[in-house]
């Protein structure tokens, strides 16, 4: 089934080229950040570097990314481990993690869920975009609990966090097994009622359905 393409963040005005990141940027910050990460694979812990380089001017819990995106370039585990410790150590909420076509598995995975586990409640993602990565029922498992525990412990409207898992071996079953037992739905796009009306911690895209 065809999947709508997403577009890239890369904003040539806010290049890293000084730092020999030509296609990698970082703006916005501290209220409207977005990075992306768009260079050889080598460079990705050059990019972290340079993200808590930047993270450094503000104080622990004052600075939001809208979105982070580091999609289409190979990430090791331990590249992965290494950003989301810089993103925790700061206390860095980020809105929208574009993370698909990286390479990931589940041991990148664990790194996220304890980025997850371990931030304030109101600076849960609202969208976790993981496509086309190397995710298995295992680690998807481990992501959707640490997911549901800061999602419980939220006030208010609660809106379900969008994940977006699609071209890994993941099989129907296990998201159908959430929908079944009442802990995500199926929604025909991030913007639809199915998901803004609906008091569960999670949202996959219904072509799972």
């Amino acid at each position: 089934m065809a999947v709508a393409r997403q577009s890239s963040s890369f904003d040539p005005h806010h290049a890293l080229a000084a730092d020999g990141m030509p296609r990698s940027s970082i703006r916005g910050l501290p209220t409207r950040g977005e990075a992306a990460f768009k260079d050889e694979a080598s460079k990705t812990g050059q990019f972290c570097e340079k993200v808590r380089q930047m993270l450094a001017a503000y104080p622990n819990g004052g600075a939001v990314f809208n979105q982070v995106d580091i999609s289409k370039v190979h990430w090791s585990a331990s590249s992965v481990d290494f950003l989301f410790r810089i993103l925790a150590e700061k206390s860095v909420k980020v809105d929208r993690l574009r993370a698909f076509e990286c390479g990931l598995d589940d041991g990148s995975l664990q790194s996220m869920a304890a980025w997850l586990k371990n931030m304030p409640a109101m600076n849960l993602p609202s969208e976790i975009h993981l496509s086309h990565n190397r995710i298995t029922p295992s680690g998807l498992a481990v992501l959707v609990e640490a997911i549901e525990n800061r999602w419980a412990q939220l006030f208010g409207k609660r809106l379900p966090v969008w994940l977006r898992v699609e071209g890994n071996p993941v099989d129907d079953f296990s998201l159908c097994g959430l929908v079944a037992s009442g802990r995500a739905v199926f929604a025909t796009s991030c913007n639809a009622p199915e998901r803004w009306n609906s008091c569960v911690p999670l949202a996959f895209p219904s072509f799972w359905a």
